[in-house]
């Protein structure tokens, strides 16, 4: 997945604990603004739901005057042709008010930081650039008493011929 969304395995991965509540996959989000011109972050967090990406031989019909009323997980959004069915991927699919198109505020989202399990480092990720991610992360452990993260970093294995990934776990020392 790094080498067409991470910047050719420069980038990091964050890994969530799903919440899997009754087959309909989540994570616990918040809205960090609004399209209003600087609106508050909303207080809590949500539940919003993750749908599963179809793979098919071609795309599902579209059903243009459905109007928003269409379920997410009928839309195309959550559709893609089996090239791409090797990323098992799930989708978070914000749905919009009216027929406008949603605004930076309106699609920054929060997680909440108990939900973050790990983070993978990509093969060719800079040290300097994985040290600070680290610190970032220690510091929220500590502040949220976190004793256990799960960091992997992944490196290129000439035997195999691709790039696997290697876990260096760690346990939060007392601050």
């Amino acid at each position: 997945m790094w080498a067409h969304y991470g910047d050719g395995h420069k980038g990091a991965c964050l890994i969530f604990e799903i919440d899997d509540n009754a087959g309909e996959p989540g994570l616990l989000l918040r809205k960090t603004g609004t399209d209003g011109g600087g609106g508050a972050d909303e207080p809590t967090f949500k539940r919003m739901r993750l749908y599963r990406v179809r793979y098919g031989d071609r795309p599902s019909e579209v059903e243009f005057f459905a109007g928003q009323s269409l379920d997410p997980s009928r839309r195309d959004v959550t559709f893609k042709t089996t090239d791409w069915e090797y990323e098992q991927e799930y989708r978070l699919v914000l749905d919009r008010n009216g027929n406008e198109p949603l605004g930076m505020q309106a699609r920054t989202l929060t997680y909440d930081f108990t939900a973050l399990k790990g983070i993978a480092f990509g093969a060719r990720m800079a040290e300097e650039d994985k040290a600070r991610i680290r610190k970032i992360i220690d510091d929220k452990r500590i502040e949220h008493n976190r004793q256990w993260f799960d960091y992997r970093d992944g490196y290129y294995s000439p035997t195999r011929g691709n790039v696997q990934i290697t876990s260096t776990s760690t346990a939060l020392l007392s601050p």
